[in-house]
Order: structure tokens, then C-alpha cells, then sequence
């Protein structure tokens, strides 16, 4: 399923550019806000099903949890590159 409405390609962008200015800390906002934003749970205005938000999500999720394991900087950074591809893709499916 592709397109979607304004506000979920607006959601995807803005986790993209929050993402491409994380810095890889725990208590880094632009990382918070992006999990947040991608969280389905937690935004109820979108499709209910979306597997390219739940990737986004769970990619982020995977950055939050090495930095929270103390994993080294270059794992954190190829998740976070990660992350950053997985919500490109929700961003495209979205646009």
C-alpha cells in the first residue's frame, strides 16, 4: 500500500530530519522526539496498520536500546543508519 495523507508524509519527514540531527546519546531530544512520532500507539491519526512506520519505529528502537547497553559508538552510529534508511523508506511510501 502506497501514498497516504498529508499529515503522515509530514510525520515520516519530520522523523527523517529529526533523525539525520540525533546525536547518538541516550538523552538526545531529536532521537526522543523521532521515536515518539513514529510510535503508532502513541499517534492514533494515522492508518492503523503500517508496516513502514513499525519498521521506523522498531529501527529507532534498536538505536535507543544499544546507546541504553552502553554498546560502542560505531554500532550506535550503523543503527542509527539504519534507522535513518527505515525512515526514508516510510517517508517514500508515504510521499
Amino acid at each position: 500500500m502506497t501514498g497516504g495523507t498529508d499529515y503522515e508524509e509530514s510525520t515520516a519527514r519530520e522523523v527523517v530530519r529529526l533523525l539525520l540531527s540525533a546525536h547518538p546519546t541516550a538523552d538526545d531530544a531529536a532521537l526522543t522526539k523521532a521515536a515518539e512520532l513514529s510510535d503508532a500507539e502513541r499517534n492514533t491519526t494515522t492508518r492503523p496498520r503500517d508496516d513502514y512506520r513499525a519498521d521506523a519505529w522498531l529501527a529507532i528502537q534498536r538505536v535507543r536500546k544499544a546507546l541504553a547497553d552502553g554498546k560502542p559508538a560505531i554500532e550506535v552510529l550503523t543503527l542509527l543508519h539504519s534507522a535513518i534508511g527505515a525512515a526514508e523508506n516510510w517517508l517514500k511510501a508515504r510521499a
